[in-house]
């Protein structure tokens, strides 16, 4: 019983974050004006804490180094592909597809650590 509320709260984590960080952003919004800050920009440090802790539960070592690598290697496509479309490279365009590839690809490796954690079970 205890081991499918830790997978199912493994589950919900992404989720809760989501809406905790939506919440937070109205509450701060109301007050100062952080306009440019989206929920998903807040819920991927949550996001890669949780894949930390699932990997490091499931396994001796925790994926954490490998995920940095993924995340260095998909900061090279984006700096290419700006390269090739815009023929220039513009910083702020940059960090914004950056984070937001990052957010993807880490709500996709967090769904794939959560299936491992499943399976090893």
């Amino acid at each position: 019983m205890f081991k499918f509320l830790t997978l199912f709260f493994w589950f919900i984590f992404p989720m809760i974050i989501l809406v905790a960080s939506q919440f937070t952003l109205r509450f701060l919004t109301a007050k100062t004006k952080f306009s440019k800050i989206n929920a998903p920009d807040i819920a991927t440090f949550f996001l890669i804490f949780g894949i930390f802790e699932m990997t490091r539960r499931a396994f001796t070592n925790s994926i954490l180094p490998n995920f940095a690598l993924s995340l260095l290697l998909i900061s090279l496509v984006v700096i290419a592909f700006q390269i090739y479309y815009y023929g220039e490279f513009f910083y702020g365009k940059f960090f914004k597809m950056f984070w937001r590839l990052t957010f993807l690809f880490t709500l996709v490796v967090y769904f794939i650590c959560w299936l491992m954690l499943i399976s090893l079970g």
